[in-house]
């Protein structure tokens, strides 16, 4: 199985992450990684530290067949396992982190993305593609995807969303989303409404917008108004 750590655990592995690193955070190339990765000072001075005892004191007897013992390549996994949980941390602020780079990507080995939702603060600006479909018994299908995923149910984490959320009301004609409408909230991207049934044909008014649950200010744009009839 290829391996996919950001910081790899084999040692030949590490040594060549912990050294490149390094030297890319000690350079005083504007702008630092301190400018593009939001680091403090002291966040780096703790990765150089570390990399000069790993490169002057620890790898050179790991590699030196008469003095890698298992004392000392146990403290080499030890040493790797401690880095990792320190620093993986700083990736991820590097990864959100609007300033990194694509090379940055390749050396320290992260992929960029969005900050997490709870501290996101920009709306999402993506619309619901829905497929919505009355299957009887007064029971409705919804399947949602963005612009980008073909015929694909699926919510997009990526922009900040977690959930579908979905206002309707039945029957009477709303003039918008907050209408005298009844709203939900869905986590997951294919789900049924239940509206009961009826010997009467009736129809079902909807809007729908990406949202997400720890943090409702940044839920997206509701949809247009979507009409279904009901049977």
């Amino acid at each position: 199985m290829a391996e996919t750590l950001r910081i790899s655990i084999a040692p030949t592995k590490f040594n060549i992450y912990i050294n490149s690193t390094d030297d890319n955070a000690q350079s005083t190339t504007i702008p630092t990684v301190q400018t593009r990765f939001g680091w403090t000072d002291l966040e780096v001075a703790a990765w150089h530290t570390k990399r000069l005892y790993w490169r002057d004191t620890l790898y050179p007897k790991y590699g030196d067949k008469t003095k890698s013992t298992p004392a000392i390549k146990k403290e080499v996994k030890k040493f790797i396992k401690d880095f990792r949980t320190t620093n993986n941390p700083l990736l991820d602020r590097a990864a959100a982190s609007t300033g990194s780079t694509s090379d940055d990507e390749v050396l320290y080995n992260f992929k960029k993305g969005r900050a997490p939702a709870h501290h996101q603060t920009e709306k999402m600006t993506a619309q619901v593609y829905a497929l919505i479909k009355a299957i009887g018994g007064g029971e409705v299908v919804f399947r949602s995807r963005t612009e980008t995923d073909a015929k694909r149910s699926r919510i997009p984490k990526e922009l900040g969303a977690d959930s579908v959320q979905i206002a309707y009301v039945i029957g009477i004609v709303p003039k918008d989303e907050n209408d005298g409408t009844q709203k939900e909230v869905h986590t997951k991207a294919k789900f049924t409404l239940s509206c009961g049934t009826s010997s009467s044909p009736r129809k079902l008014y909807i809007f729908v917008r990406w949202y997400n649950t720890k943090n409702s200010k940044i839920a997206g744009p509701w949809s247009a108004m979507i009409t279904i009839d009901l049977f």
